[in-house]
């Protein structure tokens, strides 16, 4: 498969890497697009360890499924308001409401396995049992509610293109547009 690899250089490259071996937990999927986050150019920037995949906002065709992967998902909703509750937060934030207790977590651990950048941290085995509810719960409000998308900006030679987007997010020229 293709993937955009760190040097650790600040530098990305284009390699045909093979594909990573599946556990029972695991979806393997084909991608058809992709999209960059600011979380893509700091990943570059700052990890200076070279052989790192980047990338994780994309859409594509699940090609094989784990016999672990959750077939039939259930949700459970909890409610936070006025008596107070527990949410998760991606990046950190001052709590203004004592009654509601705030976690960080960092997205990449919802898969239940480990990460070194740019610290150490633990697989957390509870963040990936709540994204599987989440990603229920998302199913769901997904197909009942209406979406309104922003715009895009397209870049025409797929992968090739990529260093270009990074570097107009770094240069902060990226801004929420509604289409």
């Amino acid at each position: 498969m293709k993937a955009l690899i760190t040097t650790g250089d600040g530098q990305l490259e284009i390699k045909t890497i093979e594909l990573p071996l599946l556990t029972e937990c695991d979806l393997l999927i084909k991608v058809h697009s992709c999209a960059q986050n600011p979380n893509d150019w700091k990943t570059v920037a700052l990890h200076k360890k070279g052989g790192n995949i980047l990338g994780c906002d994309f859409s594509g065709v699940v090609v094989k499924i784990g016999e672990k992967v959750p077939v039939d998902l259930h949700w459970v909703s909890k409610s936070i308001g006025d008596g107070g509750g527990k949410i998760a937060v991606l990046l950190p934030a001052r709590n203004r409401n004592p009654e509601i207790e705030m976690e960080f977590i960092l997205a990449y651990l919802i898969f239940g396995k480990p990460i070194t950048f740019p610290f150490v941290f633990e697989s957390r085995p509870d963040h990936y049992e709540n994204a599987v509810q989440y990603g229920a719960l998302m199913t769901k409000v997904l197909a009942e509610l209406p979406i309104q998308t922003v715009a895009m900006k397209l870049y025409p030679n797929g992968l090739a293109s990529i260093p270009e987007g990074l570097r107009y997010m770094q240069n902060r020229n990226a801004s929420i547009t509604f289409s």
